[in-house]
């Protein structure tokens, strides 16, 4: 799903059962928490 409150270009899915949320950057390829 796309990130409204990261900024342009930042997607997120819930991993481990929805408790952790992991961001990727589209522009760059960055994964992050």
């Amino acid at each position: 799903m796309k990130s409204s409150n990261k900024g342009a270009g930042i997607y997120f899915s819930y991993c481990g059962g929805g408790a952790d949320r992991i961001y990727l950057d589209v522009g760059s390829g960055r994964v992050f928490r």
